[in-house]
Order: C-alpha cells, then structure tokens, then sequence
C-alpha cells in the first residue's frame, strides 16, 4: 500500500515539481569526479521533470480550452440558433418589414398604350381618373380634433362656429349626392373606425373629381378623403371594330387586341420610395429614391376607319334588311399585303360599355332563350313527379294520394326539394342575357365556321388549271345532276346547262362541272391543295382565339367528299381563312398571312415590331392566277355574279349559297376582288341564314331570293366600288357601257312617258323628251333601227321631229362619255371602237367615221374611235 504522501506526491505529479538540487553536496570540491556525474545526472533529471512540468500545463490548459468551448457553446448555441433564424431563415421577411416599416411607397401607375387605325386616327386611349377613398380611423382623429378647438373657443369665449360641425355627416351627405351613393352604406364604411382605408367609387371622372376637391379643400379634409389616380379606358369610335380592339378590365386587356398585345400595351409601373419615421411622417429631405414608369407601347393598325365605316354601315343595313338570324361578316384585305383593311360583324357592340347588349336580335334570342328554359323546366319538374307516382305506385300496397307519396319517399324515389323548384324567368333570362354578351363579343370572321358553297370553285379551279387538266376549251355537259357512288348530286340549273366551256360552267356555278374538275384532280391532288391553301389550318392572323375550320381527314376523303368538296359544301371554314385562300387565286398565286397590326412603337418612338408582308408561299403561278382572274370577272359581267357589276369599276369574283342542316336556313356569300385586271383589294360578304318567308322557302318576306347571287353580290359590288373610289382608283368603262349589244329600237308612238320607260328600260336604253304632250308623237331613231344599247334616245311628246340635217360635232380629244353626250345631244349615236375595249379618262376620241362639220341625219349610228393615250 501506498502511503497518504505517495498518493499525494502521485496525484499532484502532473502539477508540481521536487527539485532534488535542493539535496546536493553543499561542498564543491569534495569527491569532485563523483559530484559531477552526479550533477549531470541531476541535470538530465532536472531536464526531464521540465518537460513533464511543461506538458502537463498544456495538457491542463487543453482541458481548461475544451471546458471552456463546451461551457461556450452550451451558452451561445441557443444564441447562434436564434441568430441563424434571423439573418439567415427569416432574412427577406425581416427585410421587407424593415423596409415598410422605415420606408413608404407611393406607386406611379404607366400610361396604357394608344391604339390607331391606318391613318393615325385613335380608336383606343387611356386618361387619367380617380378611386374615391375614405379614412374612417382619419375622420374619428379629425372630429377629435374639432372638439378640442371647439372646447378652447368655448373657454375663451370666441366664435366656436367654425369647429361645430361633424366630420363623418359632411362626408357622408357630400359623397352620397356627388358619387349617387346610399348613405346607410356610407355610414356602416365609416363605423369601421380602425380602418385607414375604404373605397367608395372607382374611376371618377372630371366633374365629380372637382367637386370632390372642393369639398376637401372647403373643410380640410385632406386625410378623410383623398383621391387616388387610376386610369380608364377610352374608344372615341365606341362600336367601331369592337370584336376586333377588345377591351380592358381592373385586370387589364381582356379580350380583343387589348388581351393579345396587352403585355406590350399596359407598360411597366414606377414607384417613388421615401423615408418614413417611428410616426410614419415622410422625411422627405432625408432619403427619397424614384422608379421611373415605363408608358405602354402604342400599336397602329392596318384598319381603315373610313373603309370600316364602309363595312359595318353596309352589313348593318343590309343585316336589318335580309333579318339574318345570326348576323353576318365583311372582310376587305390589301390583296399584294394581307393587311385588313376593314372586318366589320353583327351585331356589334359598345365598347365603352361592353356589358351591355343593345342589338334587338340578340335580345329577342335572350328572351325566347329564357321562355324556353323555363318551360323545359316545368316539363323536367312534372316529368319527375309523374315518374315518382309511377315508381311508388308499383310498390305501394294501397293506390291512395297519400301512400303514394309515401311509398315514393320510402323508396327513395321523391323528387328532391331542388328539383321540384321552378327556374324563374327572371333568373333564366339573366342566363341568357350572359349568353348574348359572350355572344356580342365573338369575333364571327375569326371563330365562326359556314360552309363556302361556290365561292370555293375558285380555289377548285385554281387547281384544275395549275394542274393542266382543265383549259378555257375544256368542255362539259350538265343534265342537271350527276350520280356518285349512291347519291345523285343535283346542279342549281335542275334542268341543266347543256354543253358549256369552262368560262360558261364557271359562270353557272355547275355542279356538275365543278365535280369533274375534282375528279379529275383526284382525291390526293385535291386534299393537296386543301393544304396549300390554307384550308387545313389557322391562317395565322394576329388576333386571340382564330378557330380552324371543320373538313375531313385525308383518310375519311374518298369519292363522295371530293365529289361535295369540289363544289364547297359539307365542309366549313372560318371567313378569314376563305378570304385568304381566294386572294391567293387572284393576287398571282401568293398566300399571304392576314393581319391587323401594321407596326408597334414603344414610349420613345422606336418601332419595335413591324408587320411582315412578304408571301409565306407561292399556292400556283402568276399565270394561272391571271387565267382565273380573266373567268372569275366574266362571272361578274355575264352571269351569276353580275349584280355585283358597278359601271366603270372592273369587279371579278364568285358568288356562293350554301344550305345549313335546317330546311330554309342558308348561308350567302360573295367574294368579289378589283380592279380585275390588277387586283388591290378584295372582300368577302356573308348573310348568315337570311330569314325565309315561312321558314321552308328561298325567298324572304321582302321578296328578296336567298342567294348570293342576288343578296351578297350586290352588297359586295356597292361596297367595293365605295372603297375603290376612296383609295384613289380611276373609273373606268367597258366599251359594253358606250357600245354595247345593238339592240332595236322599240316603237314608242302613242306611249306615255311612263310605258316608253318601262319599253326602253327592257332594251337598255336611256331617253329624253322634247315638248309637254300625254303621249309620244315621235322619236329618234325611227323604230326597228338598230342603236347601242345604253345610248340616250329622243322622244317627242306633241312636238313635230325636226327633218333638216345637223351637223357632226367635232369629237377629237373628248372622252367617250362626253363624245356619247354630244352626239346624243344631236340626235346621233355612238358606236366607239377601241383597241382594248377598255375606257379610263386618259381614253380620248382619236378618230370618227364621219368627218366635223358635215350635214347628217338624225337618228344614225357612227362609229367613232378611241384611243389610252396615256399607255402611248
């Protein structure tokens, strides 16, 4: 065993040191050779007890360290953690609420972008107005304030007028009378007393916004109520292009070109952020920092105000006119572009008040829409009961009233509560109202699919002709139907069109015709050039929502789908995708991507975007385009189309009339393009189901045929000919309107006025008078004698003829209508003769049969001759 001073010696080892020098010889020179071995030993004992010592002082102050650290972090780590939490886990909420708390911010809304036509007129802008707001918890401050002016005035015995008054009744009599407010509803906004922030009225314009600051400046309250800018929405046109603009809502653009671009027309907010103190007063001197707002960019159309006057005026008359149950269309496009110049529907609808259906049409269909629904309600409700009694009845052991009822509600057969309520007029027609404004806001030349009918034989015969399996001396025979497969396809003509070439069968519109072209082409041919038309996709017009037309897949294509497609019926494609396609038969063979916006200029006047006009294709060649453009004009001055013929404006195009899936319910159209020769423009016209008479026939209650011939076609030729003249394109004549057929003259003695006119009219000819008698007495040219039809002939009424001769007027240098006038003027007729045929007002009188100044008969025919001398 250990003694006490051995453990003692051994546990304080590490920590204390025994020098054994304090041991040693005190006599040096003793046993010298001895003491120094001893004293070297010493020292190396010495040496090593040092290094013992010094290692168990760092071996102490390593333990001291780590009790430390350990004791350290057991302290801090909760400190450490929290600290993380703070700076690390919490670090962008903590600086966001640092930064309201010691900042605020006032947010600077940017100007929307402005919308223009073609010309730079606007048709959308945005201005300045106000959201009206009320500080409930600012009035309460306010009225305390008042009552302590008012108490000291009434202590220094002054004038304590000034201060008796209630805040909160000023600003609810006030704002209820300038905003047409309810002041019970004001009054429970301003019983919410913690509140800084209540809105009473949106969007405020002018007048109310001066009548307000008046308000607040007459009894300071600034802080009570205050006007925060907002902006709205203006369209100066209102309806014009409506479907096409769209429109704006608290979210922004929302429907229209306004939804499309509204990314690039809304712009970029600014922000003005300013120090605040504890109190949150601004300290304005102290820290202020502006984020400048971006202003929208503006976009500027192809639209032509003028021209989409043109079209909405025009649809809308004639919409009225024919009552079409679903509206119609008007597309006009730049043929060499694809711009758009007008695209006019109806109904139309207001854009400054888009939530409103105005079009009569429409409100009668919302109307009859809710009729019906309540009654197919009643139906639904008596239906389940009897099918409820008829259930009960089968299980119920007594046929009475009343364990039927109960036998039904047993087996779980009673009609519920729900159903046995009946639908309100009131709420059906609130449906139905809705229904009408989504339908109001449709753009129908985009979404709306139809069937093409005949105005599609253009593209078939396009085809046929860029395929070389039809010629202009291709000829057919038409008995008036064709068998294919199992069905017999009926031509318009029921009789037929007989032999006919391919300007005539064109012309008749054949069915018939159209279907041996198509089969001709055959089926893989065809459904090609479907495809390079454009007719198997979106044309890719910039506006939302552009729908693609309903035709069959090439694998469901056979004999009876092409026999029906050649003639354009039993498939559907939307308006702007026909337009499309057709302008590439006439323009010379390019398809074009039809569009809107012409160009896009941001805030500082840079154009950032710019339409592309180039072609996407060539569908057929230059020539054949011109081929087609030849026929589809002869379409418009000889056959089924001519009621679109405008004298002096030279109009080629097709007319189409296809029948829905409802007896007596069609779809008409016209495509009609000019100047033929050298297309700038071409427009679609389309009647969605003119009303019938009685529902079942072609012919409405006003006489008119429903077809396009004699609906569309007029429509498209008054139309074109308005746009013509406003684009600057010269009239011009055909020599048919100077020339014409020779026709005989009809015998007019005895006739009044009015039966010659009824006479002339049927032989294309114009006519004047000479005296005031009942009858005629006499006319030029004498019966039987040949005269170009649309000369103007003279009749004598009770005056005697004149027998001498007058003289030929010297025609050199006139224009045809004016050389026409002044030989009329004579008694003499004009035949013109013209090396083109052709007549503009550069055409002039170059020659004539017979010489100025000789002595000829009235009532003759001379030929006279023209010449373009601008083209010499």
């Amino acid at each position: 065993m250990r003694t006490r001073r051995e453990k003692t010696d051994s546990f304080l080892a590490p920590f204390f040191v025994y020098p054994d020098i304090l041991c040693q010889n005190p006599m040096p020179g003793v046993f010298a050779g001895e003491n120094a071995a001893k004293r070297e030993a010493n020292v190396n004992q010495e040496r090593m007890q040092h290094e013992l010592s010094r290692e168990a002082n760092r071996l102490v102050l390593t333990r001291t360290i780590i009790l430390m650290v350990a004791f350290g972090v057991l302290i801090f780590l909760p400190l450490i953690w929290q600290l993380y939490q703070l700076q690390v886990v919490r670090h962008d909420e903590l600086e966001r609420r640092a930064v309201e708390q010691q900042t605020s911010e006032l947010p600077i809304s940017a100007s929307r972008g402005t919308i223009y036509d073609a010309d730079g007129n606007v048709l959308a802008i945005s201005s300045t107005v106000y959201d009206v707001i009320i500080s409930p918890k600012a009035i309460v401050e306010r009225q305390e304030e008042l009552d302590k002016k008012l108490e000291a005035a009434a202590k220094k015995n002054k004038d304590t007028a000034p201060y008796s008054w209630n805040v909160e009744n000023v600003v609810i009599s006030n704002l209820s009378q300038i905003l047409g407010l309810n002041q019970s509803d004001l009054r429970e906004k301003c019983a919410d007393t913690k509140s800084q922030y209540k809105r009473l009225a949106q969007k405020v314009e002018k007048e109310q916004e001066t009548q307000i600051r008046s308000l607040l400046e007459a009894y300071d309250l600034s802080g009570c109520v205050y006007l925060q800018p907002n902006t709205k929405r203006y369209y100066p046109y209102a309806d014009m292009a409506a479907q096409i603009i769209g429109f704006t809502n608290d979210s922004g653009g929302a429907y229209g070109l306004e939804s499309k671009y509204d990314s690039m027309l809304a712009g970029s907010p600014g922000l003005v952020v300013t120090a605040k103190n504890g109190a949150g007063t601004d300290l304005m001197n102290f820290f202020q920092d502006y984020y400048d707002a971006k202003d929208g960019s503006n976009l500027h159309l192809t639209l032509d105000s003028t021209i989409q006057t043109y079209c909405e005026s025009t649809l809308s008359r004639y919409c009225e006119r024919y009552e079409t149950q679903n509206g119609g269309v008007i597309i006009v496009m730049e043929c060499d572009t694809g711009r758009i110049l007008g695209m006019a529907q109806s109904p139309g609808f207001d854009l400054n008040h888009y939530s409103e259906v105005t079009d009569e049409v429409l409100l009668k269909k919302a109307e009859k829409q809710a009729e019906e629904a309540v009654k197919q309600s009643e139906e639904e409700i008596k239906a389940a009961m009897e099918a409820a009694a008829e259930n009960a009845t089968e299980t119920a052991a007594e046929n009475t009233e009343e364990n039927t009822a109960e036998n039904a509600a047993e087996n779980g057969n009673a009609p519920t509560t729900e159903q046995l309520t009946p639908l309100s007029y009131e709420e059906a027609y609130k449906k139905a109202y809705a229904d009408a404004i989504y339908k109001q806001w449709t753009n129908k030349a985009i979404t709306d699919t139809y069937e093409p009918g005949s105005t599609f034989k253009a593209m078939v015969l396009a085809a046929g002709l860029e395929e070389g399996v039809i010629d202009e001396n291709t000829s057919f025979d038409c008995s008036g139907s064709v068998q294919i497969d199992t069905w017999t396809i009926r031509c318009s003509a029921r009789s037929g069109h007989g032999h006919q070439d391919l300007a005539e069968a064109i012309g008749h519109s054949c069915n018939p015709a159209l279907i041996n072209i198509g089969q001709r082409l055959g089926r893989e041919k065809f459904y090609e050039y479907l495809e390079r038309f454009g007719i198997l996709d979106t044309t890719g017009i910039d506006l939302p929502y552009e729908n693609i037309g309903d035709i069959w897949p090439y694998d469901d294509f056979h004999v009876t789908q092409l026999a029906t497609a050649s003639f354009g019926q039993r498939f559907e494609v939307t308006p702007i995708q026909l337009i499309t396609a057709f302008n590439s038969v006439v323009n010379g063979g390019y398809l074009y991507t039809p569009h809107v916006v012409d160009s896009i200029v941001d805030d500082s006047g840079n154009t950032v975007y710019q339409a592309d006009t180039e072609p996407s294709r060539q569908v057929i060649s230059e020539e054949t385009s011109r081929r087609c453009r030849e026929i589809l004009e002869g379409v418009v001055s000889k056959y089924t189309g001519k009621n679109a013929y405008v004298p002096g404006y030279r109009i080629g195009g097709k007319t189409g009339t296809a029948q829905t899936l409802k007896k007596g319910e069609y779809w008409v159209s016209f495509v009609g393009f000019a100047p033929a020769n050298d297309p700038d423009i071409i427009a679609l016209v389309m009647f969605d189901r003119p009303k019938s008479v009685d529902g079942e026939s072609t012919v409405t209650d006003r006489g008119d045929v429903i077809s396009g011939g004699t609906m569309a076609a007029p429509v498209a030729g008054e139309l074109i000919a308005h746009i013509l003249d406003y684009r600057g394109h010269e009239q011009g004549y055909s020599s048919s309107n100077f020339t014409g057929s020779l026709t005989p003259m009809p015998d007019c003695h005895g006739f009044t006025e009015q039966e010659s006119k009824e006479v002339l009219d049927k032989s294309n000819l114009k006519y004047r008078t000479v005296g005031d008698g009942e009858v005629v007495t006499g006319q030029l040219p004498d019966e039987g004698r040949s005269v170009p039809q649309n000369s103007t002939v003279i009749l004598y009424m009770g005056e005697e003829m004149p027998s001498e001769l007058v003289e030929m007027p010297d025609l050199h240098g006139m224009t045809p209508k004016e050389a026409m006038e002044a030989m009329n003027q004579e008694g003499l007729f004009m035949r013109a003769v013209s090396t083109d045929g052709y007549y503009t007002s550069t055409t002039v009188c170059t020659g004539q049969e017979v010489s100025p100044g000789t002595k000829v008969h009235r009532g003759h025919v001379y030929r006279i001759t023209f010449t373009d001398v601008a083209s010499n």
